[in-house]
């Protein structure tokens, strides 16, 4: 499993790197998005993938 976080428009590079590393590998992306966006730690969706 690899995991992050910060998906979203406010860090394009994050998504770009993201979306490359799952296209060269062939994985499913995964991303989790929070109900709670009041914490610091909940304001910008995280992801996964996890190797078949």
């Amino acid at each position: 499993m690899i995991s992050g976080d910060d998906f979203s428009i406010t860090f394009p590079l994050v998504m770009q790197e993201v979306d490359r590393f799952v296209a060269n590998y062939a994985l499913n992306l995964n991303i989790l998005l929070f109900k709670d966006t009041d914490g610091w730690s909940s304001q910008h969706p995280s992801w996964f993938c996890v190797k078949p």
